[in-house]
Protein backbone atom coordinates (compact mmCIF):
# COMPACT_ATOMS: atom_id res chain seq x y z
CA UNK A 1 0.00 0.00 0.00
CA UNK A 2 1.33 3.43 -0.91
CA UNK A 3 1.27 6.24 1.63
CA UNK A 4 0.98 9.78 0.35
CA UNK A 5 3.23 12.31 2.05
CA UNK A 6 3.34 16.03 1.50
CA UNK A 7 6.83 17.44 1.80
CA UNK A 8 6.92 21.20 1.56
CA UNK A 9 10.59 21.79 0.83
CA UNK A 10 10.48 25.54 0.69
CA UNK A 11 13.27 27.71 -0.73
CA UNK A 12 16.28 25.50 -0.07
CA UNK A 13 14.96 21.95 -0.22
CA UNK A 14 16.87 19.49 -2.36
CA UNK A 15 14.92 16.33 -1.60
CA UNK A 16 17.07 14.42 0.89
CA UNK A 17 14.07 13.34 2.98
CA UNK A 18 11.85 12.99 -0.08
CA UNK A 19 14.25 10.48 -1.59
CA UNK A 20 14.22 8.40 1.60
CA UNK A 21 10.41 8.27 1.53
CA UNK A 22 10.47 7.23 -2.12
CA UNK A 23 13.03 4.49 -1.44
CA UNK A 24 10.71 3.09 1.25
CA UNK A 25 7.87 2.81 -1.27
CA UNK A 26 5.83 5.88 -0.40
CA UNK A 27 4.14 8.06 -2.99
CA UNK A 28 5.33 11.64 -2.39
CA UNK A 29 4.29 15.12 -3.42
CA UNK A 30 7.31 17.44 -3.25
CA UNK A 31 6.56 21.15 -3.05
CA UNK A 32 8.99 24.03 -3.25
CA UNK A 33 8.83 27.65 -4.30
CA UNK A 34 12.29 27.27 -5.86
CA UNK A 35 12.46 25.88 -9.39
CA UNK A 36 16.17 25.17 -8.85
CA UNK A 37 15.47 23.04 -5.76
CA UNK A 38 12.78 21.13 -7.61
CA UNK A 39 15.15 20.40 -10.50
CA UNK A 40 17.69 19.01 -8.03
CA UNK A 41 14.95 16.83 -6.51
CA UNK A 42 13.83 15.68 -9.95
CA UNK A 43 17.41 14.65 -10.84
CA UNK A 44 17.86 12.77 -7.55
CA UNK A 45 14.54 10.94 -7.87
CA UNK A 46 14.75 9.95 -11.54
CA UNK A 47 14.34 6.25 -10.61
CA UNK A 48 11.14 7.06 -8.68
CA UNK A 49 9.39 9.43 -11.10
CA UNK A 50 6.24 7.28 -11.13
CA UNK A 51 5.90 7.77 -7.34
CA UNK A 52 6.71 11.48 -7.22
CA UNK A 53 4.58 14.52 -7.98
CA UNK A 54 6.48 17.81 -8.07
CA UNK A 55 4.68 21.11 -7.57
CA UNK A 56 6.28 24.54 -7.74
CA UNK A 57 4.21 26.51 -5.25
CA UNK A 58 4.14 28.66 -2.15
CA UNK A 59 3.49 26.40 0.87
CA UNK A 60 1.19 29.02 2.38
CA UNK A 61 -1.33 28.58 -0.42
CA UNK A 62 -1.84 25.05 -1.72
CA UNK A 63 -5.44 25.40 -2.88
CA UNK A 64 -4.74 23.02 -5.77
CA UNK A 65 -4.56 20.17 -3.22
CA UNK A 66 -7.64 18.69 -1.55
CA UNK A 67 -8.30 18.81 2.19
CA UNK A 68 -7.30 15.72 4.16
CA UNK A 69 -5.71 14.03 1.16
CA UNK A 70 -2.36 13.05 2.72
CA UNK A 71 -1.38 10.60 5.44
CA UNK A 72 1.45 12.84 6.54
CA UNK A 73 3.19 16.13 6.02
CA UNK A 74 6.73 17.23 6.70
CA UNK A 75 8.29 20.66 6.75
CA UNK A 76 12.03 20.40 7.05
CA UNK A 77 13.88 23.60 7.89
CA UNK A 78 11.40 25.73 5.97
CA UNK A 79 8.87 27.35 8.31
CA UNK A 80 11.34 29.87 9.72
CA UNK A 81 12.09 31.10 6.18
CA UNK A 82 8.46 31.83 5.35
CA UNK A 83 7.16 35.29 6.32
CA UNK A 84 3.65 33.90 6.99
CA UNK A 85 4.75 30.65 8.61
CA UNK A 86 1.38 30.40 10.39
CA UNK A 87 -0.34 30.00 7.00
CA UNK A 88 2.22 27.33 6.09
CA UNK A 89 1.39 25.35 9.23
CA UNK A 90 -2.37 25.77 8.70
CA UNK A 91 -2.01 24.44 5.14
CA UNK A 92 -0.14 21.36 6.37
CA UNK A 93 -2.85 20.61 8.92
CA UNK A 94 -5.55 21.16 6.28
CA UNK A 95 -3.95 18.62 3.97
CA UNK A 96 -3.38 15.73 6.38
CA UNK A 97 -6.05 13.14 7.10
CA UNK A 98 -7.47 12.68 10.60
CA UNK A 99 -4.85 10.73 12.55
CA UNK A 100 -2.13 11.82 10.12
CA UNK A 101 1.30 13.01 11.17
CA UNK A 102 2.87 16.43 10.71
CA UNK A 103 6.60 16.69 11.38
CA UNK A 104 8.18 20.12 11.44
CA UNK A 105 11.76 21.16 12.01
CA UNK A 106 12.60 24.83 11.98
CA UNK A 107 14.53 27.60 13.61
CA UNK A 108 12.45 30.22 15.32
CA UNK A 109 12.81 33.95 15.15
CA UNK A 110 14.37 35.11 18.38
CA UNK A 111 15.26 31.55 19.32
CA UNK A 112 11.90 30.82 21.00
CA UNK A 113 10.56 27.44 19.81
CA UNK A 114 7.36 27.88 21.79
CA UNK A 115 6.12 30.19 19.00
CA UNK A 116 5.78 27.26 16.58
CA UNK A 117 4.49 24.93 19.29
CA UNK A 118 1.77 27.42 20.24
CA UNK A 119 0.70 27.81 16.59
CA UNK A 120 0.54 24.04 16.13
CA UNK A 121 -1.39 23.60 19.36
CA UNK A 122 -3.88 26.34 18.44
CA UNK A 123 -4.43 24.76 15.02
CA UNK A 124 -5.11 21.37 16.62
CA UNK A 125 -7.49 22.88 19.17
CA UNK A 126 -9.36 24.74 16.43
CA UNK A 127 -9.69 21.59 14.34
CA UNK A 128 -10.82 19.54 17.37
CA UNK A 129 -7.83 17.19 17.08
CA UNK A 130 -5.81 18.28 20.11
CA UNK A 131 -7.47 16.03 22.72
CA UNK A 132 -6.65 12.87 20.77
CA UNK A 133 -3.08 13.97 20.02
CA UNK A 134 -2.14 15.67 23.29
CA UNK A 135 0.08 12.78 24.47
CA UNK A 136 2.09 12.95 21.22
CA UNK A 137 2.40 16.75 21.27
CA UNK A 138 5.95 17.50 22.35
CA UNK A 139 8.57 20.20 22.10
CA UNK A 140 11.86 18.35 21.59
Amino acid sequence: MCVRSLLPLLLIGTGILTLEHLKSGKTVTGIDISKVSLEILKDKAVDYSDMLTIIEADATNLDMLKDESYDGASSMMAAHLIPDYEAHIREAFRLIKPGGTFVITARTRGGDPSILVDIDKDSLITSGKFAELEDDFKLV
